[in-house]
């Protein structure tokens, strides 16, 4: 692909770049399939069986990586690399969800390593931490990565490979399924807007210790409970806006109104 052909690369504004990741003849995503595509259900289709097919080669053949922001890359671009010209690139654009912004991407970088570090340096790469102060920790670089969202399309897919990886290495299995797409909705829009407790909450239901036999069983049962406690909230969440662990595609309405969040979290 020649420099001519990326124009979410090479538009001098922020509106040719955002332009240049659609198609136009549809303003849809670009993407690499032959023939045409010119309905989100058609992209949709297109996009989840090839990444799901490439999901599962991921979990039967893993890369390992450093946990930093070309490890996220790698991950990106081995899912979505029969989808997307741009597979494992950094956005170059702002994007935002709900009414929230994401960081820009001059700082994805920046914070990415950094939660890789904090990801090394507070152990949760070795086996043996109490499940409770890890799954508190998950939050917080979770978080931090949410915050960041790299991609174009994918975040939510990406994370949850690469957070699987962080468990694998610290002894710990996270049960992403256990929580319904609200509740993911709900407690990512809350961390967004800087009250971490209910991701907290969530990842308390979702990590078990690898080694026990029982994990799965406790977790479905403290997310019915959690699911009945938080109901309300939840569809609010829904109809405000998306967050972590949903696939969505960002339409006109994804455009930043303003700048990202700033991330000084980093300084220890």
């Amino acid at each position: 692909m020649v420099e001519s052909d990326r124009p979410w690369q090479t538009g001098a504004t922020e509106s040719e770049r955002w332009d240049g990741y659609l198609d136009v003849r549809t303003g849809l995503l670009r993407t690499l399939s032959v023939e045409p595509i010119t309905t989100p259900e058609q992209l949709r289709e297109f996009e989840d069986g090839r990444v799901e097919d490439r999901r599962i080669e991921f979990r039967d053949e893993p890369f390992q990586g450093d946990f930093d922001l070309p490890h996220l890359q790698a991950i990106h671009r081995h899912l979505f690399q029969d989808v997307y010209p741009w597979a494992g690139e950094i956005r170059t654009v702002g994007i935002q969800k709900g009414g929230q912004g994401f960081l820009p991407p001059e700082h994805v970088g920046f914070v990415v390593n950094g939660a890789a570090r904090l990801i090394r340096e507070d152990g949760m790469l070795q086996p043996g931490m109490d499940t409770a102060r890890w799954s508190g920790l998950l939050a917080e670089r979770f978080n931090d990565v949410n915050e960041a969202h790299p991609f174009r399309e994918g975040n939510g897919r990406t994370q949850r490979l690469y957070f699987d990886q962080v468990a694998e290495a610290g002894g710990k299995t996270i049960h992403w399924n256990v929580l319904t797409k609200e509740q993911n909705i709900a407690v990512s829009h809350a961390a967004r807007d800087g009250d971490l407790t209910p991701l907290r909450d969530a990842f308390s239901v979702m990590v078990t210790d690898r080694m026990d036999p029982l994990a799965m069983q406790r977790a479905k049962q403290a997310a019915e409970a959690m699911r009945a406690s938080s109901a309300p909230r939840n569809r609010q969440a829904q109809a405000r806006g998306a967050g972590a662990g949903e696939r969505a595609y960002y339409g006109c309405d994804g455009r930043p109104g303003t700048a990202g969040p700033q991330r000084n979290g980093y300084e220890r």
